[in-house]
């Protein structure tokens, strides 16, 4: 199950030896309880309408309402500045945000980029973010993905060469990832400053 960039569930990896047979093994498990979102009954705080646990992370009520996974933490503040910078900054383009409605739609779309290897992961490293498609074409109405590019997929480049003329088809949009780029400044090969 993926659980997002800022989920800080790693934090509770133990490593624990068995030392009850005779070849010690050395494992990383996992607190199951730990990993899974506080019970809105732990609310300390409020943000943004939804509970906060006492570690800062959003409690099992915003879980539900964007119908994300009980293992899926994110950490509220986070959410709150990207909220602010979204809505009160002097660039903003957005007067409120359904925030929740929103993550909800992120997580279905990303999920579907994800192959099966790449989908029970906690963390992704570097070479993981190489393997998740470029691109991707996907239904607005649905958030059914229906196609996925790879940078050096000719149909991709030719979207990339002509995006300046692009115009989506019926409900479909096309959306470019970045995850497989080295640095922040291979960026700019591909916009189109």
């Amino acid at each position: 199950m993926i659980n997002g960039i800022n989920s800080y569930s790693s934090y509770n990896y133990t490593n624990t030896f068995s030392n009850n047979t005779p070849n010690t093994k050395s494992s990383n498990t996992v607190n199951e309880t730990s990993n899974l979102v506080s019970d809105k009954s732990r609310t300390v705080s409020k943000m943004l309408g939804y509970g906060v646990d006492k570690d800062g992370f959003f409690t099992s009520d915003f879980n539900e309402a964007a119908d994300l996974p009980k293992d899926y933490k994110i950490y509220a503040k986070d959410i709150e500045n990207f909220v602010n910078i979204q809505t009160k900054s002097l660039l903003s383009s957005y007067i409120n945000i359904d925030i929740v409605k929103n993550i909800g739609n992120a997580y279905k779309v990303f999920s579907q980029l994800l192959n099966d290897e790449l989908n029970n992961k906690i963390n992704f490293t570097k070479e993981d973010l190489v393997k998740i498609p470029q691109g991707f074409e996907f239904n607005q109405n649905t958030l059914e993905i229906n196609k996925k590019y790879n940078l050096n997929d000719k149909e991709y480049k030719d979207f990339m060469s002509n995006y300046q003329n692009y115009s989506p088809t019926s409900h479909n949009i096309k959306i470019m990832t970045f995850f497989s780029l080295d640095d922040k400044s291979d960026i700019f090969k591909y916009s189109l400053i």
